[in-house]
């Protein structure tokens, strides 16, 4: 397939597998406006505007593979609401704090499951001769 490229200026996603990432330059999202509708380009759509140019080269080559249907950006996400950044920040630190392993031996010693592993382990060990 490729990638899914957003262009904020139009608004516009184009599909291509020809992506060079400029990790040294970064974008101002506050400086531009952007536009409410938008649309997916592929490449082949890309390609024949491309060619529509004067100054474009020109392709002897067919699209290759079957043609990609464009669709809306609002098709396809859900439109959301903006959260609260303290409700958001709990909801982050809930997420965090799940499904936390012990971080010292105190603590997983007094856990069942943790001890059985830390036997398995050690027994796993001395089975392999692996500290002779």
């Amino acid at each position: 397939m490729g990638y899914e490229l957003y262009n904020p200026l139009t608004n516009t996603v184009i599909i291509s597998r020809a992506v060079v990432f400029e990790e040294d330059q970064t974008w101002n999202c506050e400086d531009k406006k952007v536009a409410s509708s938008s649309e997916i380009v592929s490449d082949q759509q890309e390609d024949a505007r491309e060619v529509e140019e004067p100054d474009s080269p020109t392709s002897s080559q067919g699209p290759v593979g079957r043609p990609r249907r464009m669709r809306n950006l609002n098709d396809i996400y859900e439109a959301t609401e903006e959260v609260d950044e303290a409700v958001e920040e709990n909801v982050n630190l809930v997420c965090f704090h799940m499904n936390v392993d012990p971080i010292a031996y105190v603590d997983a010693a007094q856990d069942k499951k943790w001890k059985i592993a830390m036997d398995k382990e050690i027994s796993t060990i001395e089975k392999n001769d692996t500290w002779s």
